[in-house]
């Protein structure tokens, strides 16, 4: 019974170690998923600490060319209008100071078609 306690022990301060050191964020860029909108193939990634009041550094890569508008629901002016000439297109958006309700990110395209990503709540 006794080495269990001790191997559980060694677990937890290496878990601390790492989320103190590294601050629990990843230093990559984190895939938030693949949506279509309107034929073309949308995946959208985050990079850092998502804060409220913060910059949100994101990349979004599509699979053609267009013009597309990115933002916070419900917040028309976090919107940034992006241009997708190439495959990856980063960004930078101010984060609303809101956190008492999920955030979604939206890209809407020229024909006001849309798809959202649920980024969850802000602490």
């Amino acid at each position: 019974m006794g080495i269990w306690r001790w191997l559980n022990l060694s677990i937890v301060v290496y878990a601390c170690f790492l989320a103190i050191n590294y601050e629990a964020v990843p230093d990559r860029w984190v895939n938030h998923g693949r949506q279509d909108l309107a034929g073309l193939d949308i995946r959208f990634y985050t990079s850092g600490r998502i804060i409220p009041g913060g910059q949100l550094i994101a990349k979004i890569e599509v699979s053609g060319k267009a013009e597309l508008r990115v933002g916070f629901q419900s917040f028309e002016s976090t919107f940034v209008s992006i241009q997708s000439d190439n495959n990856e297109t980063e960004f930078a958006l101010s984060t609303p100071e809101v956190t008492s309700e999920q955030l979604s990110i939206v890209v809407v395209d020229e024909d006001e078609n849309s798809v959202a990503w649920n980024l969850g709540r802000l602490y």
